[in-house]
């Protein structure tokens, strides 16, 4: 199953490399008139004055690529610029939450756990509705994890 999905992805970034002249898999630096596009695993920053309580999360960019628009996580991102991390100054960088606002969204905390998380419980609830329309023997598809080890292993 694991094998099919890493092929489907493979061919989807190659059409679309030929459809749109975007070479999703190269190592070249971007010119500016090229859009990159990481397809593997990386880990989510967090400000340099964070003290970490739980390890770094490892974000599988490839699953959520193909299925979401860019806009969806980085809603600050201009269209053509080099996407910054979200810990940059000015984005999701407060490293604790002001006094009496402890929902605060600047808090990158908050932030990835709004976001991340919601998202996960949506896809889930989906999956149940999907649940009942299902074939015998047909799987149903990841909605992502919710449970903070899931995210954050020992």
């Amino acid at each position: 199953m694991r094998s099919k999905l890493i092929l489907s992805v493979a061919l989807i970034a190659a059409v679309l490399s030929l459809l749109f002249h975007v070479p999703v898999f190269s190592d070249e630096q971007p010119s500016g008139e090229t859009m990159t596009v990481p397809l593997g695993e990386f880990e989510i920053k967090v400000p340099e004055s964070a003290e970490l309580k739980r390890t770094i999360v490892t974000m599988p960019h490839s699953l959520h690529f193909f299925d979401y628009n860019c806009m969806e996580c980085h809603h600050m991102w201009d269209g053509e610029s080099e996407i910054e991390s979200c810990a940059t100054s000015g984005c999701h960088d407060m490293t604790a939450p002001e006094e009496g606002s402890p929902t605060d969204i600047t808090y990158y905390k908050n932030a990835y756990h709004t976001l991340c998380i919601n998202c996960h419980k949506t896809q889930k609830a989906k999956r149940v509705k999907m649940a009942a329309y299902m074939k015998k023997g047909e799987t149903l598809p990841s909605a992502g994890p919710t449970s903070c080890v899931a995210c954050h292993p020992k």
